[in-house]
């Protein structure tokens, strides 16, 4: 069992350290280029794996506050990516 909950672990870790190496460049980088659109789908991609991770790990058989945050995680990173894709509304990134 604990090979298996490491394995999540390093999982979570390498997911985590991809979407922060990911993210900062997409922050800075130049909008609606090819390159740009492909980052933010391996960032999108990174996050889930990350918040699915995070619900898996436990410590004393407990689900606790980081593992809430995880539940709340991941219905904002997809509904960022709906906005992200379909943008239905004008300025929908100050929405």
């Amino acid at each position: 069992m604990s090979l298996i909950i490491d394995g999540i672990a390093a999982l979570h870790v390498i997911s985590s350290v991809f979407a922060m190496a990911i993210g900062l460049p997409i922050l800075v980088a130049k909008k609606s280029d090819r390159a740009y659109t492909r980052r933010g789908r391996q960032s999108v991609i990174a996050m889930v794996i990350l918040t699915v991770t995070a619900l898996f790990i436990y410590r004393d058989n407990r689900f606790f506050l980081p593992h809430w945050f995880a539940v709340v995680s991941v219905p904002i990173i997809f509904a960022g990516f709906w906005l992200a894709r379909h943008k239905p509304f004008r300025n929908w990134q100050r929405g």
